[in-house]
């Protein structure tokens, strides 16, 4: 968590999203923003004004959802600060009945690449193509081994998986001078980002996806 630094608090419910931050990413950045992973449901029961499964369950093709659209069609409010209690409200009621085929909960410890390009083109942006370390833990390699670190330049993101070494989206991205950093925690459905005010501000305001910006609690340590 950085020198001189103490999360202030125990971590609950409603705090949740910022406690972890203070665990998962360095607190070293102007600003903080999250990344929730998108929930996936079916094309037919999107479709269904009454959320009951289609009886023809094969064949399905899935699409993303936002976790406001998610909880909406669920009846439940969303916000940052109730957003885990009533995820798991939501999972509660829709396990009544056997966890049907037709849903598909956020990937955990694993970023959408269509964000992580989102993100990248806007600090490509701001910073230009420069130097960055992708790095990948145990979990995410072929072997289970060791991590691997990879560092390309910002632009040639796209071609990390044809790697054979490595499995899915990197565990965490951040350049040489520390200016900014990405990181994905292997068993949590969201991924944060720290850096600039400028970059923050940039990828959250008028998202085309669930990106939102986030401040962390915790205080100076008396030393």
């Amino acid at each position: 968590m950085g020198p001189n630094i103490s999360v202030e608090g125990k971590q609950t419910e409603s705090n949740s999203f910022w406690y972890l931050l203070t665990v998962c990413c360095p607190l070293i950045f102007e600003r903080y923003a999250i990344v929730l992973h998108p929930f996936w449901i079916s094309c037919d029961l999107k479709k269904s004004p009454n959320l009951e499964q289609p009886k023809n369950a094969h064949n399905k093709s899935f699409e993303r959802i936002s976790w406001p659209d998610f909880f909406t069609m669920y009846s439940y409010p969303f916000d940052l600060q109730s957003a885990n209690r009533n995820m798991e409200l939501i999972r509660k009621r829709i396990i009544e009945t056997g966890w049907p085929e037709d849903i598909r909960y956020p990937n955990e410890g694993n970023c959408e690449s269509c964000e992580l390009e989102y993100i990248l083109e806007h600090i490509k942006d701001i910073y230009g193509d420069i130097f960055i370390n992708l790095y990948y833990c145990q979990l995410k390699t072929q072997n289970w081994e060791k991590e691997i670190i990879y560092q390309a330049h910002l632009t040639e993101f796209n071609l990390l998986p044809s790697e054979k070494e490595v499995l899915d989206n990197p565990t965490a991205i951040y350049s040489d001078d520390k200016s900014w950093c990405i990181v994905s925690d292997y068993d949590l459905p969201f991924t944060y980002i720290g850096g600039s005010k400028t970059l923050i501000d940039r990828i959250t305001k008028n998202s085309p996806f669930d990106i939102y910006p986030i401040e962390p609690t915790f205080k100076a340590k008396n030393v």
